[in-house]
């Protein structure tokens, strides 16, 4: 995550206990950077995998997704949540 001005940044991390990411997903993390007039969100899931395809996607990286996503700061706040949530759940 390059372009921050400090040299440090906050994240924020979730494991799912309940819901549709329950068992899906190992844990998820946050970071998020307020830029003008818009909101950046960096998003890494580490989805939960099982056997020997769960040890062969360790071992190749392939078990973790970052993905990104921003949204004006103009957004209502529940309308903000929904679309992380809808775009979580087809990008994962």
């Amino acid at each position: 995550m390059s372009g921050f001005e400090l040299p440090f940044v906050q994240e924020f991390e979730f494991v799912p206990t309940t819901g549709p990411f329950h068992g899906r997903w190992r844990e998820l993390e946050i970071v998020a950077h307020r830029d003008g007039n818009e909101l950046k969100l960096w998003f890494e899931v580490d989805r939960n995998r099982t056997g020997m395809k769960g040890m062969l996607a360790s071992m190749l990286g392939l078990g973790e997704l970052k993905r990104e996503l921003t949204l004006p700061l103009s957004m209502d706040p529940k309308e903000a949540g929904e679309k992380v949530l809808t775009f979580l759940d087809e990008t994962s």
